[in-house]
């Protein structure tokens, strides 16, 4: 497992892959330490459901990050076939899933999400009531100047 440390977002441990694809940042080696609390025992049943479809992998992404960057365990399911980047309804559409007890509180907060903005140096999600990014620190700009 690796993980990207801006973004959050979680790999499977491929020799091919050393930077994450949607922060161009270097992957680090284990798992999330922002979800390490959280993981998922094997045993362990937990019931999914979907609250957020696209079929852009990058918002996919982005969505995944702002809801496990607010504590809320998030997972992709993909249909998508990269080898061949076309449009196939709804074979491209990407689910993000969280678990049940925790779907009205990820629904609201994608709520709030739309008043949110994505940094432009690292790609994490920020309030609108932000003038740094949380993450790597880059002051916005007030709109209008």
């Amino acid at each position: 497992m690796k993980h990207c440390p801006s973004c959050v977002s979680e790999f499977q441990d491929r020799p091919d892959l050393t930077t994450c694809p949607d922060c161009q940042v270097a992957l680090e080696q284990g798992p999330s330490p922002v979800f390490e609390e959280e993981e998922i025992a094997a045993d362990e049943e937990i019931d999914w459901e979907t609250v957020y479809t696209t079929s852009d992998e990058s918002e996919a992404y982005i969505v995944q990050g702002f809801l496990r960057e607010n504590g809320i365990l998030a997972v992709l399911e993909s249909m998508k076939f990269h080898a061949q980047p076309v449009n196939l309804g709804l074979l491209s559409e990407i689910k993000i899933l969280c678990p049940l007890d925790r779907v009205e509180e990820a629904k609201v907060l994608l709520e709030d999400m739309d008043s949110a903005y994505v940094c432009s140096v690292c790609g994490t999600a920020c309030s609108i009531l932000d003038n740094t990014c949380p993450n790597c620190g880059e002051r916005f700009q007030a709109e209008g100047n």
